[in-house]
Formats: structure tokens, sequence, C-alpha cells
């Protein structure tokens, strides 16, 4: 018994004919005995990548928990053609995955991905609904897939690298009773959120690669659209694709009360069955400074000369592009892209006065990250608050590193340098300007330049330099005198405390309303 990582089964009713190519950077094999399906088909079906998907609502997608790092993942909704956005697919990413809590040992194999945005898909044709009957289906019950997995089966599993380029469906599979699936396999779905089903005619199924993909039962509606009622998600299987093995599937009606609670109310969908607004809020507006980079993804002539896809191709197809904060030491931003010979463009708000750095790699080519092996490749260009900071061309990219550039966002307009250190004990703006003439200290000299241009926000609050903010009108008395100090050098420890003392018959702060005033104390206080 060998788990399968199966990618994506789709349930098709009629064959008509079909202009779709499907593949995936999956790393298992496809549907074995399928056809192409037609391009209207499976408008929720998801391409994950390494694994299928369904989209259950316009930003949430149901898969498989054991389809890992789903997370920044690209995914291509409706997809008929491998890396493609051919006919009506539509690229987003996996912003937020959740599998279920209880997953473990192949069992409540599920997850959930909530959409960086919400998409639309045509169901004037084909509608989903998800099981919550676990009556259904019923022993004998024919149950169709589909997914961008291996083409072959049985010994000819050895040439797994081989992909469809277009989208496979495969029907006919029959539901078991799990005592069966023992019987006939020696696999035993021991638990009832599984389900098993198997082609009473070898050389048909699915396989690894088409994990948390769909298997439906399909009916006709009253209004005469075709009903695709998901069963389950592609889990595990045996050793031998489409061959008497059956396949273990998670039964969906078993997370049914899961999935609808965790896409309401973690998830706060937009689905028509939460209760949630439908209109997503704004975004925020960024305070700091923007990044925004665009990356080309390479193009691949795969799809025009051959009737699959390399393993070499698919493995190359991991390219992705993230920032680092440097400061904090952890991933900022990332995204791993699906689609080929596509504009990917990004713009992320970043703190001010802080280094971070870009980089786009490859895990599997990391030689050439951004090039087909032996063919084209793609480009980049980074920018930094509008101002192109890195960029490199198609011809430039063909021999590179990973691509790295490191930069330092620029200080925001008034806010203190959060790297300036003074004094043997490296004191930041704030502890450095506590105690002492402000006025001297913020005209320092520091590294070439005053104490108030990196302090911009203390010393602007004392109304010093660039940044001095509207002052008190009111003047500290000349006439003070204690000690032989004027009121800056009285105040220069402890202001708040002096502030609050009597001096020749009146409160400090009434003799220095101004430094008091800093201090939030007296007439000049805001």
């Amino acid at each position: 018994m060998q788990l399968f990582l199966l990618a994506v089964l789709l349930a098709l009713v009629s064959s008509i004919d079909v202009e779709s190519e499907n593949t995936a950077k999956v790393e298992r094999s496809l549907i074995v005995g399928g056809f192409d399906v037609p391009t209207w088909s499976w408008p929720y079906f998801v391409h994950f990548g390494n694994c299928g998907g369904v989209l259950i609502a316009p930003d949430v997608v149901l898969t498989a928990a054991h389809c890992r790092y789903q997370e920044t993942q690209q995914v291509i909704i409706g997809a008929k053609r491998a890396y493609s956005l051919y006919g009506e697919a539509q690229e987003c990413f996996c912003e937020w995955s959740i599998p279920h809590p209880d997953y473990g040992n192949r069992d409540r194999d599920w997850a959930l991905c909530k959409l960086n945005e919400p998409v639309s898909i045509d169901k004037s044709r084909v509608r989903l609904e998800l099981n919550n009957d676990n009556a259904v289906p019923t022993i004998g019950d024919n149950l169709s897939a589909a997914g961008f997995g291996n083409l072959y089966q049985g010994e000819l599993r050895a040439s797994w690298q081989k992909r469809p380029l277009v989208l496979q469906e495969v029907g006919g599979l029959e539901y078991i009773s799990n005592e069966d699936c023992y019987l006939n396999s020696n696999l035993l779905p021991n638990t009832e959120n599984m389900l098993c089903a198997v082609s009473p005619t070898f050389g048909r199924g699915t396989c690894s690669g088409d994990s948390g993909g769909p298997i439906v039962k399909f009916s006709q509606g009253p209004d005469g659209v075709l009903v695709h009622t998901i069963v389950g998600t592609t889990s595990w299987g045996g050793n031998t694709c489409g061959e008497e093995t059956p396949t273990v599937y998670s039964r969906t009606s078993m997370a049914y009360e899961w999935i609808i609670d965790t896409t309401c109310n973690t998830f706060k969908s937009i689905a028509d069955f939460c209760d949630n607004p439908n209109d997503p809020p704004p975004p925020e507006a960024c305070e700091g400074s923007e990044v925004s980079f665009t990356v080309h993804t390479p193009p691949t002539s795969a799809f025009y000369d051959d009737i699959s896809i390399s393993k070499s191709l698919i493995n190359r197809y991991e390219l992705v592009a993230s920032v680092f904060d440097e400061v904090e030491g952890q991933l900022f931003y990332k995204r791993n892209y699906t689609v080929a010979d596509y504009s990917n463009t990004h713009t992320v708000c970043l703190e001010q006065n802080r280094t971070y750095s870009w980089s786009v790699n490859n895990f599997w080519n990391p030689s050439s990250p951004m090039c087909e092996d032996g063919g084209s490749c793609g480009w980049f260009t980074v920018s930094l608050d509008g101002e192109v900071i890195y960029e490199k061309s198609s011809a430039e990219v063909e021999n590179g590193a990973p691509f790295v550039t490191t930069f330092r966002t620029p200080l925001l307009e008034c806010e203190d340098d959060i790297n300036f250190q003074k004094g043997s004990k490296n004191k930041d703006c704030r502890k450095y300007l506590k105690r002492g003439n402000l006025t001297k200290k913020c005209n320092n000299n520091h590294n070439g330049q005053k104490v108030f241009d990196f302090c911009r926000k203390t010393c602007g609050e004392a109304g010093i330099g660039e940044c001095a903010v509207e002052q008190c009108e009111a003047e500290d008395d000349e006439e003070f005198l204690f000690k032989d100090m004027n009121c800056e050098d009285y105040l220069s420890g402890n202001a708040k405390t002096k502030c609050g003392k009597m001096k020749n018959g009146k409160m400090v702060y009434d003799w220095c309303p101004k430094t008091c005033g800093f201090f939030n104390l007296g007439v000049c206080s805001d």
C-alpha cells in the first residue's frame, strides 16, 4: 500500500469534442485510461501544481491535507491545459491553508485553502454540489474523476514523467464497500471517513498526482444543468494504477460541517451558503514604502510540439519569488508560480527605513531559475516607490543565479531612524534625547549629519529640524533662574517632576511653558 498524492479528479458525463490541455507541477501520475475533457466541463477544477482541488466557494478551495506547501502557491481555476490560462481558466494564489484538525494516518484527509481574491466561474452548464448525505453514494454507483496525473498504468508507470497537456477524465468508477475494497486489494479503508472506488474494466482509474481532486456522481438538475455532486476527494491507493487496485477517497459528507464552519467563520468567505458580506473590505492604504515586482514566467515549447510534458519540465516549474525581512530574519512575502509565459505583478507594503531582500529562485533548476531546460527564459523587474531598482531581461537571466537584490526602504518623513545609536550605551533617539539640553543634543553631529536628521520625530516634537511641529506661542521666561540655570538647563533631568515644583512663587511650568510643554505639562501641553 502506498500513499498516493493524486492530483485532480474530475467528473463529466458526455464525451464531446474537446480542446483542452492539462498538466501540473505534479510529482505523481495522472488519470489512467481517461480522455480529454470538454472545455466547458470542469469549471470548478483547481490545479494546485502537485495536487488538485475543488472550488467550493468563490474564494475557497477543497483539497487533500497531505498535499503540503499549499500556501503562497499559484492555482489555476478551471484549468484545461497544463501551466496555461487557456480558455476561461483563471489564476490566483492560496493565501491561507487549513488541514482538518484530526488529520492523520490517511484519515480525514481534507484541507481548505482561502484564495487571495474571489473568482467567478460559469455555472450555466455544470453546477457543483457538495455532498452532505452519508448514504450517498450507494453500492454500485458509477462515479467519475479527472486530473493531471500519469497517463500510464502498471509497469509503464515507470514512465511517470509523461504527463498530459490536456485535462483527463475517467468515468465508470464503481463505488464498493470498504470490506470489498480490502478483499479486492488488501487495501483497508478502516474508517467511516473513507470511501472506495474501482473500475470494473482494468486499465482505467486515478493515480498519484491526482490527490485532492474530486470524485463525483453526476445527474441532471430540474433546470437541465448537469450536476456534479462531490462525494469524495482523492486520497491514497495501492502500488498499481488503473488495474485491479481500488483507490481510497476522503468522504466529503463526513467533513461537511467542518467545511462549512471553516469556510464561513474562519475564512469569512463570501460563499452564498455563508452569512458574510459579499463585498470584500477595501485595501488598507500603505503608510510605508511600496515594492512592486513583476515576474514573467518562461514559456514552454512543450505545448506546441508534443502531446505530453516531461518530468524535467514539471520539476523545473518550481519558480518562487519572495521578499525577506533582513531585520527580523524571516520571510515577509512569497509567491510560487504555476502559469507559464505569464506576467505576475505584486505590490507589497513595507516598513520604512528597513532592510529587505527580494529574490527569485527555482529549487529544481537553481543554475538557471527563470529558464526552460534548454529553451526560452522569463524576465523580471523590481521597483521601490515607483523607481526601478533591479531588473533582468530574458537574455540576462539565461545563465544566472538565483537572483537576489537587497534594498533599504527610505526613512519616512518625520520618523526616527530605527538604526540610530548614540553614546557609549548605543541609545536610540528617545533614550538619547530623554535627558539634557534638547536643542544642543539635536544639533550635535552624528555620522556627518546632525542628530535631528536621524531623530526627526523626537527632535521635531521639540521644534528642532525639518520636522519641527508647531510650537506653543508661550516662551520660557528669561528671568527664571535656579542655581544659575535657565529653564532648559534646569529641566535637563527629571523634567516631569521639576515642572510640577514651585519656584520663586509660581509653578515651574508657568516659568518654563515651552520646555515643560514638550513633556505635556503646563499651558503648552497637547
